[in-house]
């Protein structure tokens, strides 16, 4: 590890998490506890997932929100953890060599994988069910890729947000008591279920609910409901991506103090 690269030690700790995933038979237990979560999730919504109730903030944002708070649930769990049981050996290694930022890159590249089979069966549980709703409309295809899109980048984008997190707390106990507190500032500075006050509305633009509601609101009406918003789920999608890369970069400046680290 101390001579290697750091695009090579990428591939070291890539390697050493797909074996980790393989030995614990981490496909099999993802693909199941996603389809019972998106099928819970189907059955709450029935057939009205992708259907406006009117105008305003209505109960189609609300199901929506449901929905993209799922993804984000998929992210956090997927690593909050992930830095805090290794604190140790990251100490170790990181002594030895190794580079704060090929962990994490690695890690995350992994992490893709998870998110990617998180996405894929929800979008198909959850939503395929209501394509036929609008086969033969305009931009159809683009609807369909746009709910699979924005459900993998909320879910991605989750998933760096729980590293970020991971390099934060003292142990994995401390991880899971925040991770509530996580979801429940997703659900609530969102601005969906009511507007924020002039001088916190700024917040929900640092939630990822936000913008995932916003961009599923965007592709199945064309402009969203949700009032004073107008992005494009384009706009979203580049927001999110933006806010990943804001979490690792963080994540690695933290962890960079691993040596002093007494925890």
């Amino acid at each position: 590890m101390e001579y290697a690269s750091r695009v090579k030690q990428i591939g070291i700790y890539y390697g050493k998490r797909d074996r980790e995933y393989k030995n614990s038979k981490g496909v099999v237990k993802t693909i199941l506890y996603t389809f019972f979560v998106s099928l819970f999730l189907l059955l709450i919504c029935g057939s009205k997932l992708f259907k406006s109730e009117g105008g305003g903030a209505d109960g189609s944002s609300y199901r929506y929100l449901m929905l993209i708070c799922i993804c984000i649930f998929y992210g956090l769990f997927n690593s909050i953890e992930t830095v805090c049981n290794e604190r140790e050996i990251i100490k170790h290694e990181h002594r030895s060599g190794m580079y704060i930022s090929s962990y994490i890159l690695g890690n995350v590249f992994f992490d893709f994988n998870i998110c990617l089979i998180h996405a894929t069966i929800t979008w198909a549980v959850v939503t395929v069910r209501f394509f036929i709703n609008i086969i033969g409309e305009e931009w159809f295809l683009i609807k369909i890729i746009g709910y699979w899109v924005t459900m993998l980048l909320v879910t991605f984008a989750s998933d760096a947000l729980g590293l970020m997190v991971s390099s934060v707390v003292k142990n994995a106990y401390m991880a899971m008591k925040v991770m509530p507190f996580v979801l429940i500032l997703q659900v609530g500075f969102a601005g969906i279920f009511m507007a924020l006050p002039d001088p916190v509305s700024w917040i929900s633009s640092l939630t990822l609910s936000k913008w995932g509601v916003t961009a599923i609101n965007d592709i199945v009406f064309g402009s969203n409901y949700i009032p004073g918003d107008n992005e494009s789920f384009f706009t979203c999608w580049m927001a999110m991506l933006f806010m990943t890369v804001v979490f690792l970069v963080i994540s690695i400046i933290i962890l960079r103090s691993v040596d002093k680290d007494e925890r």
